[in-house]
């Protein structure tokens, strides 16, 4: 096989067009692949698909993906053709991307290497400046965005709300994602009822028909808004174990501090025990020997080893199968909790009962918001990787981009 054919197949030529010529320059490590276009008989306009004539050929340079290293170049002469309706209208390669001075095959390559590095490690890795690889991304982006509006909405039965940071000081995004397929469905610029409220009402991704669980944790204006547009809301909202703990580990932690503030410097027996406090007992190995003198710490009577004790408690909860049984277990705890003479735990008591039905419902259905805090985690690494977005909106095509689970394919 010789090299004019054997890039012939590698580009899938076909339909006229063919590699005239191929070039090795060592000095520059490059290679260029002259393609022409010959057919017989009359032409056809690519616009309509009726005849025209042949007006002239534009040569035009196209990089393709690296043959063993070397840069590879496509001089490309495209035919230009007149027709009596379109005018002069130029016949495209069908290997070479819309719009575009790449193949899509090397295009193909540089999605891929955005999915797993930033855009300016892919544009060094490539030999191409970071505004060029941005571009392209923004193409694979609209195609994937079009294909999805152009379907039905997918069947989605479990979603989770969350937010992640933007930047500092409380500017925060909100993220709704797909718990069965991990996918992002939208990433909306603010965290306020009305926004998700809106998105609810106009979103087109989804058909939320068949859902049955939206976990979130407690913040009033994703409950308001989830209140606001489904009937069925209070057998939907479910508050995962990571942030009713998180309410619990607060909680301890504060009557902690508090607690401390009343010992003088060098007697207090609470010193250096603050993550103590705040592991679960029942997911350690309580038999070291720190465990077991911190174990001592929480049978004296201490303030902050009764919120423990609560803490300790409720972590137990989540084992439940049985609503009615959690149900009853839980109620027990709010009893002791109202008993308590600490402003926190009484603090506590309120907000667990006025949530109980959306923690009951976690219970019952399994419902997590893991997926949630595992997606964010890598949001906040992407935004790390290209040192913060100073576009929000441009930060929620990135989020998009990477886990939105689009065909961005040509």
């Amino acid at each position: 096989m010789n090299v004019e054919k054997f890039y012939g197949q590698l580009l899938g030529l076909k339909d006229g067009w063919a590699v005239e010529s191929v070039e090795q320059n060592n000095s520059s490590e490059t290679v260029t692949v002259k393609v022409g276009y010959r057919i017989e008989g009359s032409y056809k306009c690519p616009d309509c698909s009726k005849g025209a004539v042949y007006h002239d050929s534009r040569e035009k340079t196209i990089r393709h993906s690296d043959t063993c290293e070397y840069k590879t170049y496509l001089i490309v002469k495209y035919p230009r053709v007149k027709c009596p309706l379109c005018g002069t209208v130029a016949i495209a390669p069908p290997f070479v991307a819309e719009d575009s001075r790449f193949t899509k095959a090397f295009e193909r390559r540089i999605i891929q290497l955005c999915h797993s590095s930033s855009t300016q490690k892919a544009a060094k890795d490539l030999g191409l400046e970071w505004h060029v690889v941005e571009r392209i991304k923004k193409r694979a982006l609209k195609r994937g965005m079009a294909r999805q509006r152009q379907r039905p909405g997918r069947t989605v039965k479990n979603i989770t709300i969350d937010e992640t940071s933007f930047q500092k000081y409380h500017n925060y995004s909100t993220i709704i994602t797909d718990v069965d397929r991990g996918t992002v469905l939208a990433v909306l610029p603010e965290r306020d009822s009305e926004t998700l409220l809106q998105w609810f009402k106009t979103q087109h991704v989804a058909d939320f028909s068949r859902l049955k669980s939206i976990s979130l944790d407690m913040a009033p204006p994703y409950i308001k808004a989830v209140k606001d547009y489904f009937q069925n809301a209070d057998k939907l909202i479910c508050y995962d174990r990571f942030h009713v703990a998180q309410l619990f580990n607060r909680a301890v932690d504060t009557v902690r501090r508090r607690e401390s503030a009343d010992y003088k410097r060098g007697e207090n027996p609470l010193a250096g025990t603050r993550f103590d406090w705040l592991r679960n007992s029942g997911k350690l190995d309580n038999r070291t020997a720190r465990r077991k003198k911190f174990i001592e710490l929480t049978k004296q009577p201490f303030k902050t080893a009764e919120a423990w004790r609560h803490k300790e408690r409720a972590s137990t909860l989540w084992d439940y199968r049985k609503g009615g049984v959690a149900k009853k277990a839980w109620r027990e705890l709010l009893k002791g909790l109202s008993r308590s003479q600490l402003p926190e735990l009484k603090k506590l008591r309120k907000t667990i009962g006025n949530h109980l039905a959306g923690i009951l419902n976690a219970i019952k259905m399994r419902a997590s918001n893991g997926i949630a805090e595992a997606r964010n985690s890598c949001i906040q690494r992407i935004k790390r990787m290209a040192c913060g977005f100073r576009d929000k909106a441009r930060f929620g095509l990135e989020i998009i981009f990477q886990f939105g689970g689009l065909n961005m394919a040509f």
